[in-house]
């Protein structure tokens, strides 16, 4: 899974949508927080979410986020997209199902040129 959480990522991945374009394609990068949907063993801590009510899948009770922590995970959207759009990817998806984590306000995430 690609991850786009620091900006010493982006060289690798510019390296990969570069050779993608040398044949004509689009390429397109899917954005995704699992909230509730992972458990501690997987991410070494408590898994987060708007509400503690228990994953459905797992049983694990998420952190219920605060709404400072819910603003710096928009925010960490935000400079994800940036990155991608830094590193040549043509669009990018938040996928939002499952249970996973959605921006509150993903109208908030714009990448300026």
């Amino acid at each position: 899974m690609a991850c786009m959480y620091d900006d010493k990522v982006i060289a690798s991945h510019s390296e990969l949508t570069k050779r993608v374009h040398k044949y004509g394609t689009k390429i397109v990068a899917q954005m995704t927080h699992a909230g509730r949907q992972t458990n501690h063993m997987v991410i070494g801590c408590q898994p987060v979410a708007p509400s503690a009510i228990p994953c459905p899948n797992n049983q694990e009770t998420p952190h219920e986020m605060t709404v400072e922590e819910i603003k710096g995970i928009v925010a960490k959207f935000g400079d994800a997209a940036r990155r991608f759009k830094t590193a040549g990817f043509d669009g990018v998806e938040i996928h939002g199902g499952h249970g996973y984590l959605v921006p509150n306000s993903c109208r908030r995430i714009q990448i300026k040129e």
